[in-house]
Parts: C-alpha cells; sequence; structure tokens
C-alpha cells in the first residue's frame, strides 16, 4: 500500500473602492502554499519475491513545495448610475491544485517495476529466476522507482478574463457574459 501526502493552505485579502456611485473596482490578491512528500512506508510481500521484496522507504524530502501570490482583479460599473443595469470585466489567477499526484508519481511503493524478457527454457509455463533474470537487458521500467521530478518544476495554474453586461427589466434581471480561461505550467 503506498501513502503520499500534501498539505495546502490559502490567505486571500480584497478590498474594493466605489467611485461616483457609477464605478467599482475590486482588488485582491490570494497566497497559495502546497507542499507534497511521501511519508516512511514499506512494500508488502509480493508472489515474486526474488523480484519484488519486501522494501522500506524513508520519508522523502518535500518533492514540491510551492508559494505563490496570484492576483484578482475586477470592475463593475454602471453606466445610468441607477443600479438597473451593469458591465463587468475581471482578471484573475488561479493555482491548479495537484492533490497527491506529483507524489505519488515519484513513490517507489506505488504501481511500478521493470519489464523483464521471459524465455520459458524447460517448456512448464512458469516464471523461474533462472529464466528471467539471466536474458537481455530489461527492455523497459516504469513507476515511482524510475520516475523523477524536476527540482525546477513550476506549479500549474490558470489565467481567466471574464466581461459581461446585466441589466434588470421590472423584477427579472437578464445578462451574458464571455469567460476566457488558459492554463499554463502543465505537468506531464
Amino acid at each position: 500500500v503506498s501513502e503520499s501526502v500534501f498539505h495546502m493552505y490559502a490567505l486571500f485579502l480584497q478590498d474594493s473602492w466605489t467611485i461616483d456611485r457609477k464605478v467599482t473596482v475590486s482588488a485582491g490578491t490570494r497566497f497559495d502554499h502546497f507542499r507534497t512528500y511521501n511519508p516512511a512506508q514499506c512494500s508488502p510481500q509480493a508472489t515474486f519475491n526474488t523480484l519484488f521484496t519486501t522494501r522500506c522507504y524513508a520519508q522523502s524530502a518535500n518533492l514540491a513545495n510551492f508559494n505563490n501570490w496570484v492576483p484578482r482583479l475586477s470592475a463593475a460599473y454602471d453606466p445610468t448610475g441607477s443600479g438597473k443595469q451593469v458591465i463587468r470585466a475581471g482578471f484573475n489567477e488561479f493555482m491548479l491544485s495537484q492533490g497527491t499526484t506529483l507524489a505519488s508519481t515519484v513513490n517507489p511503493n506505488a504501481a511500478s517495476g521493470n519489464i523483464y524478457n521471459w524465455a520459458d527454457t524447460n517448456g512448464n509455463g512458469i516464471p523461474e529466476p533462472s529464466e528471467y533474470m539471466n536474458t537481455p537487458a530489461t527492455p523497459s521500467t516504469f513507476g515511482g522507482i524510475n520516475t523523477s521530478i524536476d527540482p525546477h518544476i513550476s506549479r500549474p495554474y490558470s489565467i481567466q478574463y471574464d466581461v459581461g453586461y446585466q441589466r434588470q427589466i421590472k423584477d427579472i434581471a437578464v445578462g451574458v457574459s464571455y469567460f476566457y480561461r488558459t492554463t499554463k505550467n502543465q505537468i506531464a
């Protein structure tokens, strides 16, 4: 059983200013902290214990430790000052939550391994150590034992722009909005 841990917290500061009853500007910033690691853990005994021995791993260092300040900015404009219609626009940046994905990717206790060539030399259909351990070079590897995280990795984030118009008609408010969002620093 593999185990990965992450810690995340945020702090948000915002203020708004109304100018001449027609324009309201809101500005803010959000501090996002994220860190992830793999705690100390052991692998269970496997069926082929010559290949997959019970192994124990010490707690990893922080595999990712991100501290980011991200902006929030929006404005609302009431062309008549009556409060019956508004034009809004905004710019926001959002940090994407990684959860335990990064730590799990490099967890040596997670699904990972080496792929061996097997030659059934005695024809019994049972993989025996002498039939796969002495074959030519391992064709490939996969998973946490063989994976690493770039120490200069940056946290993925998203930028969103929005603009909209809303109008009150009698007791109903109708509006239209446009949102554009793009994601940056994606991790693969």
